[in-house]
């Protein structure tokens, strides 16, 4: 996924489905309730059939339907895919290795796409 890509999921107002969610940069931090709202997404991807989180797109609500809103960036340099892996790894049950985190730069800041397979086996959230 590209800078295109991204400003195409906002202008054409993408859905969010069973395989794919937009959450805005707050919703991913260094507190715990965010990582547990965290690798709870991914672990449920992974039980299912997988999908894509994308962090630094808000959401928006039109006629009940969750679309992809604002882009709204990442900015801290703390948060980025080499902890989002860690927070991955470090807290499922069995541990899971079945994604990708791709980062992109936008204006304002950085995009995380965490993309999650389907796992062999039932994951959980320690």
């Amino acid at each position: 996924m590209d800078v295109i890509e991204i400003n195409n999921l906002i202008v054409e107002k993408m859905q969010e489905s069973l395989y794919l969610e937009f959450k805005n940069s707050k919703a991913i931090t260094r507190q715990n309730d965010a990582k547990k709202e965290l690798v709870k997404d991914v672990t449920g991807f992974a039980n299912a059939d997988g999908g894509r989180i994308v962090y630094g797109i808000g959401e928006t609500k039109e006629n009940g339907i969750v679309t992809a809103g604002a882009l709204a960036p990442l900015t801290s340099e703390d948060i980025n895919k080499d902890w989002v892996a860690a927070v991955i790894r470090d807290n499922t049950s069995p541990r899971f290795h079945n994604f990708d985190i791709h980062e992109v730069l936008v204006e304002g800041g950085r995009v995380l796409i965490v993309d999650v397979r389907a796992g062999g086996t039932a994951y959980q959230n320690l």
